[in-house]
């Protein structure tokens, strides 16, 4: 550890045991308030290897090892490869260079899954070597199965229990980011392949689709004379709301855009003029929710489509707030639901209508549930269909 730690932690010797004991607590508590402070910093970077940098930079500014370095595990071939260290390791030791399996002491902290202190260098044997030489001390740390963080001090016998213990919270919250930073990671490529999938459903999909209806329009002849012209045109239709309904899910599937509070109510009335069904809402008192305003337009659009779509004539549609819960429900006076378990419906491809896509209610589930909500579907006070939204799950479960 570095020489202002170290007399940081020799000067509460003088008080007596008892200023000992209180001196000792208030040095680990700064301590760990100084790595909780790293930690939200690391929870903050990017990448894996902004995580490593700030683990290192903590590593020497607050634990006080000024040789320290992280290095992560690469599996094919498996090698412990330095993504961050400290300057002063490249003074003492020169570049870094991966280690193979079983090139150094690392490897036996990850496979141990828990820290390695050697507290003479000296006595490793040289054909596992370490970042340190000569007659310092090394403390090695897990981060999981993701790496290791190693620090050492160019003096013998340095490292104390306080020191193991500090070092085994360093190493759980650079684990932690780690793993946060690679769930962001994975994230945004998927994110990236979901834009790439809609453009080629936005173009390659549609325009197909667009040329064979342009081509209908030309046959002579209406789909109610020939079965056959009647088919293509049922065919052409049903393409027609897949890619919106493909459009839909994936664009959901999309970072969402900033939520706001929306009005419920309007934008039910919004959707109903917008299939021409402006009679089919009925809002008894306004609704209101935090959201993402074209996520939730989407889900509405999908729940009233699904309404008027199922009705065997005229449907009114009712939109009104939860009565012991945050949020709001969707009410239809239709047949209601042809199943005994209607939350069965928001999977996909689930329908009884040949002509349906069976995307719609399974859309709207994937919608909610990206605004952290909750969706379930019952029969109405109507004998209709009714959907519930929930807004606070946590709260509400």
């Amino acid at each position: 550890m570095s020489e202002g730690t170290r007399r940081a932690r020799e000067r509460t010797t003088s008080d007596g045991d008892g200023g000992h004991a209180e001196a000792l607590r208030h040095v680990h508590a700064e301590a760990l308030r100084r790595l909780h402070a790293a930690t939200r910093r690391m929870m903050s970077a990017e990448s894996a290897s902004a995580v490593a940098s700030v683990a290192t930079r903590a590593a020497t500014d607050v634990l006080g090892f000024e040789l320290n370095s992280v290095r992560l595990f690469e599996p094919a071939p498996p090698r412990l490869v330095p993504v961050a260290y400290a300057d002063a390791v490249v003074d003492i030791a020169g570049e870094r260079q991966e280690y193979r399996r079983g090139e150094c002491v690392h490897w036996d902290a990850l496979d141990a899954g828990e820290p390695r202190v050697y507290q003479r260098v000296s006595d490793i044997d040289n054909a596992r070597a370490t970042d340190l030489s000569g007659e310092g001390s090394i403390l090695v740390c897990p981060l999981g199965d993701r790496g290791v963080i190693a620090l050492g001090t160019l003096e013998p016998n340095a490292i104390d229990e306080e020191d193991i213990a500090l070092a085994e919270v360093l190493a759980a919250n650079t684990e932690a980011a780690l793993e946060r930073a690679e769930r962001e990671r994975q994230l945004e490529r998927k994110t990236e392949r979901l834009d790439r999938f809609a453009g080629v459903v936005a173009h390659e999909f549609r325009n197909p689709v667009t040329i064979a209806a342009g081509h209908l329009e030309y046959v002579d002849g209406t789909p109610g004379d020939d079965p056959h012209l009647a088919a293509a045109t049922r065919a052409v239709e049903r393409m027609d709301r897949l890619i919106d309904c493909l459009l839909d899910m994936v664009r959901g599937g999309v970072a969402a855009g900033s939520s706001e509070s929306v009005s419920v109510s309007a934008v039910a009335r919004e959707v109903a003029e917008a299939v021409d069904e402006p009679g089919a809402v009925r809002c008894p008192a306004d609704v209101t929710v935090v959201a993402d305003p074209d996520r939730l337009r989407t889900i509405l659009e999908n729940v009233l489509g699904n309404a008027v779509a199922h009705a065997e004539s005229g449907v009114t549609v009712t939109v009104g707030s939860l009565d012991d819960a945050a949020g709001f429900y969707v009410a239809d006076d239709g047949t209601g639901f042809d199943t005994t378990d209607p939350d069965r419906l928001f999977e996909y491809g689930a329908t009884a209508d040949a002509e349906a896509t069976g995307l719609g209610l399974a859309i709207v589930r994937d919608l909610a549930e990206a605004q952290g909500w909750r969706v379930s579907a019952c029969t109405g006070d109507d004998g209709g269909a009714r959907v519930e939204f929930y807004t606070r799950p946590d709260i509400d479960a």
